[in-house]
């Protein structure tokens, strides 16, 4: 069935980028990797991110779509930033659409006229993910990029140390891990399949199988009520993981706008509003929860600039929807708790 939906293409597809090093999963050993020969992440990247290992508590920050350039990008950068030192993020991440259209090589200017100068208050790891518009340039160079910010004596440090790959230094009670929708999107033989292969891997098949918060976040959401809507391709790829308790929530930008959509086995947050918001395909009402038990409809939605801040713990997860509007402040518009 997920060959069906997911075709592979021919060897005209581009090539999936090459990572930079090895990121096996929270329970993986942290040793080379026999197949890649690539030295572990963690090696990779030593001292260049909080090592939360030990932590009762992880907060961070979620942003998406947001490498225009422009003003609107500023305003939330500077939102976030306050919020994130109220809130003592510990790091942020991102849905993709990092930069507007890709950069082609990795000294291209728009990494610092474009995340580091808007970012500068952040003096912390900026985990990324690809969007569609990071492909429409060369996505190598974003991952290349992350080889010099690890360089770099300050914070905001552009991480993101291949395709796929899950957040070092964090409690063994929580995977966070980084996916290319775009190639699934698309449906390019060699990301779909390295993808699957690294979730087959590092992922249980059951909630038996596992005692920890499991998220996940990337670029198109498989259930949305924007512009875009559904990707059909992206829900058969993780169709094999959409059981209860096996990933707890997915994180996704791509539609321009803020929501909470109750998948019928996971959370969906789609937090694309990081530089512009775009009207969503559906009316007010046309996805929404009929009841608090209801599963696979929109609980919240809201077409405003913004980001989210989030906060976990070994027995509950919880997502704080800020909304940035023409003042400096960025109130909680929404906020949602699961508990495990």
């Amino acid at each position: 069935m997920l060959g069906l939906l997911i075709p592979a293409l021919a060897s005209a597809d581009p090539p999936w980028p090459r990572a930079l090093c090895h990121s096996g999963g929270g329970a993986a050993p942290v040793q080379a990797d026999k197949e890649s020969g690539l030295q572990p992440c963690e090696a990779y990247l030593a001292g260049r991110y909080p090592d939360l290992r030990a932590e009762e508590s992880v907060v961070f920050a979620v942003l998406g779509d947001m490498g225009t350039g422009s003003a609107e990008q500023h305003q939330v950068a500077g939102a976030l930033a306050a919020a994130c030192s109220e809130a003592r993020c510990r790091f942020v991440i991102t849905v993709g659409d990092n930069l507007y259209d890709g950069p082609e090589r990795v000294d291209d200017p728009r990494f610092i006229t474009w995340f580091r100068k808007p970012y500068a208050a952040l003096d912390m790891p900026v985990w990324l993910s690809l969007g569609n518009h990071d492909w429409y340039g060369d996505p190598a160079m974003e991952i290349e990029y992350t080889d010099v910010a690890k360089r770099m004596s300050r914070g905001p440090y552009w991480f993101m140390p291949a395709p796929m790959y899950t957040v070092p230094g964090l409690p063994p009670w929580l995977d966070l891990v980084a996916v290319d929708t775009y190639s699934i999107h698309k449906g390019y033989a060699e990301g779909v399949n390295a993808q699957r292969t690294w979730l087959e891997r590092g992922l249980p098949q059951s909630a038996a199988a596992k005692a920890r918060w499991t998220l996940v976040f990337g670029h198109h959401p498989h259930r949305s009520s924007g512009a875009h809507g559904d990707d059909e391709a992206v829900g058969a790829f993780f169709a094999p993981w959409l059981k209860p308790g096996v990933i707890d929530a997915f994180f996704f930008g791509h539609d321009h706008h803020q929501e909470h959509f109750a998948g019928q086995t996971a959370e969906i947050f789609i937090q694309g509003a990081g530089a512009q918001v775009r009207t969503m395909r559906f009316d007010a009402d046309g996805r929404r929860c009929a009841s608090p038990a209801s599963r696979d409809c929109a609980r919240w939605k809201a077409l405003q600039l913004g980001f989210s801040i989030v906060t976990v713990t070994r027995d509950a997860l919880r997502v704080d929807f800020r909304a940035v509007g023409p003042g400096a402040a960025a109130p909680v518009a929404y906020s949602w708790t699961g508990r495990r």
